[in-house]
């Protein structure tokens, strides 16, 4: 290990001999002290692009890598001055002049610097290692949350739109369709005894109970402010409601669901091992719910408040390789590993809709609105396992207001088993709360806890949510179904979802 004071020495030249290579903006604000490593004073966030405020920071290729730059370089500059510094913090010390060294390369200011560079020859390469330091993995939870709440209530609306109006399961309408096909399959049964309120009556109990068992797969595609992964959960919900009047449900459900997401491999060095993993976040999620539905005549209001407790286990890859020309000195070192951490969040989700169910013979159609409004609080928490690159990450607020508008279309058929009901539904999405988030971290062993800062996408404003699905009404009363669902022309998320489940009325 190299003693405090040749890092002194060979770390980034003070800001008069700096010169910005071409095509690159000049850092704002760059002090040295002494001979010490020069550090950036991190602006505030200014309303127009931001501006890298030192070496380091100004070879990133984008605000999260000139932002994480500003920081590493600002930390590493604070730490030259401390007389004693811990053995965690010189651990620190030791990798931010690795990258501090490496830009002071790129960017022209090669005195002193080059024993402890990385070595590699683009600022390209350089930013994507800058970035492998960054906390933006943490943005993963967000949709994570957003997965985990929407498949709950997807499934009370699912059940409700199930009971509703004496329609067994699954023909999104008010009974008529399904009554008649029910008569077809059983010249006994009378298409009377099966439309309006009063299907409700003859054709089911009062007690209900189902069970869904589901699984889900999809990606997130990078972008300049967060990583790429996918993704893959199950779940399991079970429920049961009564039905108070011919107009009126109340029911609750419980839910278990596990994901695991793998953030895509780190290939971004031309010489850094092949297929290393980028890291991965996986959580257990338990929920519970209530609903409800109030319909008269074809007009229906439905309603759910829900609640999910998730439990977040991250692991971080940190991979600072050597380039073709790495440094000569004993402080150039790969650095390859992985910091763990561990989180809970908590989920509300509050959803009101509505709209009509109308039919024509066995065919049933309708539109339909809805508004959910999520609020997810993630807490934060303090990494293990990378030494002095271990970062404290603070506390997180994600909320979420969603419009969908859609129509649904499914059409009952008579076999000899039972009732066969194809359905269809279609929903267009907005989002309201559009605006990014700020997430915030510092080394652990920072004493001055400068900030390293990673500002989220917009959310998507505008997608589609498409339901293909087959539900089946047994002679027995024993009701199946499977549905498929998909997100269309989503911004970064392709999501994949299959349920199957059972229903009982009673």
């Amino acid at each position: 290990m190299i003693r405090n004071e040749t890092m002194r020495q060979v770390a980034v030249p003070d800001a008069p001999g700096w010169k910005p290579s071409p095509g690159k903006r000049r850092p704002v604000l760059t002090f040295g002290f002494g001979a010490a490593i020069g550090f950036g004073i991190l602006a505030a966030f200014p309303a127009v692009a931001y501006e890298p405020t030192t070496f380091l920071g100004q070879i990133g290729q984008t605000e999260l890598q000139q932002r994480t730059g500003d920081a590493v370089q600002t930390t590493c500059g604070q730490l030259s001055q401390l007389d004693n510094r811990s053995s965690l913090q010189e651990d620190l010390f030791e990798r931010c002049g690795n990258m501090v060294g490496n830009a002071a390369q790129l960017t022209g200011n090669q005195s002193g610097a080059e024993p402890l560079s990385l070595g590699w020859d683009t600022e390209e390469e350089l930013g994507a290692i800058v970035q492998t330091v960054a906390n933006e993995e943490l943005a993963a939870t967000r949709s994570m949350a957003t997965e985990l709440s929407a498949g709950q209530a997807s499934v009370a609306f699912s059940r409700l739109q199930a009971v509703r109006g004496g329609a067994l399961f699954g023909a999104y309408g008010n009974g008529v369709g399904l009554g008649q096909a029910l008569a077809e399959s059983d010249p006994r049964a009378q298409l009377s005894d099966h439309t309006g309120g009063g299907a409700g009556d003859s054709m089911v109990g009062a007690w209900g109970v189902f069970a869904n068992v589901n699984y889900s797969t999809g990606e997130r595609d990078g972008t300049d402010s967060e990583n790429e992964f996918d993704y893959d959960s199950y779940g399991i919900t079970v429920g049961a409601d009564y039905r108070l009047s011919n107009h009126t449900i109340l029911g609750g459900l419980v839910s278990y669901e596990t994901l695991d997401s793998d953030f895509d491999d780190n290939s971004n060095f031309s010489t850094s091992p092949s297929s290393t993993p980028g890291g991965n976040i996986d959580a257990d999620s338990w929920g519970i719910g209530l609903y409800g539905t109030h319909y008269i005549d074809q007009f229906y209001v439905d309603g759910l408040i829900g609640y999910t407790s998730t439990d977040y286990d991250i692991d971080r890859r940190i991979l600072l390789p050597l380039g073709p020309a790495p440094g000569g000195g004993a402080g150039a070192v790969a650095t390859d590993r992985t910091a763990r951490a561990s989180t809970d969040a908590d989920s509300l989700t509050l959803s009101v809709g509505g709209g009509m169910d109308l039919n024509s013979g066995a065919l049933n159609y309708g539109p339909f609105a809805r508004l959910t409004y999520q609020d997810t609080e993630v807490d934060g928490y303090n990494e293990s396992g990378a030494q002095g690159l271990n970062l404290t990450v603070e506390d997180q607020d994600w909320d979420s207001l969603t419009l969908a508008l859609g129509g649904q279309i499914s059409r009952a058929s008579s076999q000899d088993w039972g009732v066969l009901t194809p359905y269809a539904r279609l929903a267009w999405l907005h989002e309201f709360e559009d605006d990014a988030e700020t997430m915030r971290a510092f080394y652990t062993v920072d004493p001055q806890q400068n900030e390293l800062i990673a500002i989220t996408d917009d959310p998507d404003e505008d997608y589609f949510e498409l339901n293909l699905g087959l539900s089946a009404v047994m002679r027995d009363g024993v009701q199946a179904f499977f549905d498929y669902q998909t997100l269309l022309s989503h911004r970064y998320i392709d999501d994949h979802s299959f349920t199957v489940g059972v229903r009982l009325e009673l």
